[in-house]
């Protein structure tokens, strides 16, 4: 069971947070992502988006600060570029949107409330609710 990642297979009966996201072509080079944070927690959170797809960022409204995000599995580790996200309401919603620099391999975004994450495998970490594509 993963309790702290949300949207990405977790097998928890109620997901903490959730995280949404559609996706635009800009002019050549850049891509729109328009993503919805979601706490469905009894109290108010910090959440952090992560991911790899992330390095590409070029914009993001409203502007967040940065942090990393360091996911374990067994004896080895990867970090990844973090976003903090305010804390958002207990049944609320908080909306973002980032710019991304094209070509972008496919990727996930992904949610926790925690710095440092421990999971049992790498598949752990795919949202297919925020599947950002290589090519739209």
């Amino acid at each position: 069971m993963v309790p702290v990642l949300a949207g990405c297979g977790s097998t928890t009966p109620v997901v903490p947070f959730t995280l949404t996201c559609t996706t635009h072509r800009l002019v050549p080079g850049l891509l729109r992502a328009n993503l919805t944070v979601t706490n469905q927690t009894d109290a108010a959170a910090r959440v952090i988006i992560f991911g790899s797809t992330l390095e590409r960022v070029r914009h993001i409204y409203p502007p967040l600060n940065l942090t990393h995000v360091v996911v374990h599995v067994a004896k080895t580790s990867q970090t990844y570029i973090g976003f903090v996200v305010p804390r958002i309401r207990s049944g609320k919603a908080a909306h973002l949107i980032l710019r991304l620099q094209l070509p972008l391999p496919a990727r996930t975004i992904l949610v926790t409330n925690k710095l440092n994450v421990r999971i049992s495998d790498w598949s752990s970490l795919d949202n297919p609710d925020c599947h950002i594509p290589t090519v739209i």
